[in-house]
This record gives C-alpha cells, sequence and structure tokens, in this order.
C-alpha cells in the first residue's frame, strides 16, 4: 500500500475468496494509481463480471469483520506453515510463501504431479517457470491438508 500512496506503478489485488470464504461470489478489488485503474477498467470490465447487490453486501460485511479475518490469515498461516515442514521433512524445497498456496520445484521425474494428484483425488496444479516445472498446493483446512500429506509423501516416495 505504501507503494500505491507513493505513485509506483504497481497493483496491489485482493480476492474474497479464501480468508473471506466468498470464493464462488467472484469478488475482489484493486488498489492502484488512477491510471492503472483507468487503463484496466477499459480492458478487464466485461458485463457478465458484474456484481450482484448481495456479492457487494457480503463483501462490505466481511471487510467489516476484522477478528475473523485475522483468525482465518493466523489459521491459514499455521497450516501452510506446517505443509511447508512436511514438505521439507521429504526432502522437498518450497518457495517462501504468505499466499493461501505453497509452490516447489519439482525434479523432471516427478513433473506428472498434477495428473497423479488428481488420480488420486486431489486437486492441484503446476506451472513451468525458467526452464523447471512447479507443484503448486493451495492451503486447506488442517484437516484436509493432514489427508493430503500422506498421499503425495506416499507419491514422492515411490517415483
Amino acid at each position: 500500500m505504501p507503494l500505491v500512496k507513493q505513485g509506483n506503478n504497481v497493483m496491489v489485488v485482493r480476492t474474497f475468496s479464501k480468508v473471506h470464504g466468498m470464493a464462488g461470489l467472484r469478488v475482489g478489488y484493486v488498489i492502484s494509481t488512477p491510471e492503472n485503474i483507468a487503463g484496466l477498467t477499459r480492458k478487464a470490465t466485461v458485463p457478465a463480471m458484474n456484481l450482484s447487490v448481495a456479492s457487494v453486501a457480503a463483501a462490505k460485511a466481511s471487510l467489516n469483520d476484522a477478528p475473523f479475518v485475522a483468525e482465518v490469515v493466523k489459521r491459514n498461516a499455521e497450516v501452510r506453515e506446517a505443509f511447508v515442514h512436511e514438505l521439507s521433512a521429504m526432502g522437498i524445497r518450497s518457495i517462501p510463501s504468505v499466499a493461501n498456496f505453497v509452490a516447489f520445484e519439482l525434479p523432471e521425474q516427478k513433473a506428472d504431479f498434477k495428473k497423479a494428484m488428481v488420480e488420486l483425488g486431489y486437486a492441484v496444479n503446476d506451472f513451468a517457470y525458467r526452464n523447471a516445472t512447479y507443484g503448486r498446493v493451495s492451503i486447506g483446512t488442517q484437516a484436509e491438508m493432514a489427508a493430503f500429506v500422506p498421499v503425495l509423501r506416499k507419491w514422492w516416495q515411490a517415483t
């Protein structure tokens, strides 16, 4: 936010999906310079993307519930750190994260990560960056991550 206030050419983009628990409402916002917002609005606004009155009301209410948001952020950080610890115990180095996901480089022999996890019942993602493939796992609840880790561990050790 300080960079935006200083007039730097940056955008702060937030979603209400994870922390606010509103993934289905597709609500988010951008904070930037007036010039960036004007350009973004011209390029990104599509009539089908209009928000409903209910979506806006839910977002406003959530913004006013700071204790709930703080608790979700805290819980997400705890679960993320526990997951990173589990990855480390498996010998998997992850990219430092403060987001609701963790990314880690996949060795070439494990490049089928996404396909393998989907076959095992887990929706994950992968992406290529600088000639390497990375796995991306969204942070779920403590119970969800506790169920996922043994599956990942078994697959990681088997391949």
